[in-house]
């Protein structure tokens, strides 16, 4: 059964990761599809954002973050959270430079 707007499925999404329900968000992303499991996820907190992504297999998760607007990979990293999809090594390359500027301030 199709839930028919995005804000009836991030109700469903939100309660399904509060309960830890991995099955339902599961089924949420196979009934809706990537992009609308995408959109329900964009007004979500970056925690709620990322419980929800940590319940999906890798490549669903990379999938759904590769229909996550912008902004909301902003919110997620600046929250100190993995983006989907990302190897660790795209991370790592991101989190370097950071560690580097802030040894150097406290050098200087």
């Amino acid at each position: 059964m199709k839930i028919r707007n995005t804000d009836s499925l991030q109700r469903a999404l939100r309660a399904a990761v509060a309960g830890h329900r991995v099955d339902l968000v599961r089924w949420l992303l196979d009934e809706h599809g990537a992009r609308l499991f995408a959109q329900a996820l964009v007004p979500c907190s970056s925690r709620v954002m990322a419980d929800a992504l940590s319940l999906l297999p890798e490549p669903a998760r990379a999938e759904v973050g590769r229909h996550l607007p912008q902004e909301a990979r902003q919110r997620l990293t600046q929250a100190g959270l993995p983006l989907p999809g990302a190897t660790l090594c795209r991370q790592l390359a991101r989190l370097v430079p950071q560690m580097h500027r802030a040894a150097f301030r406290r050098i200087g």
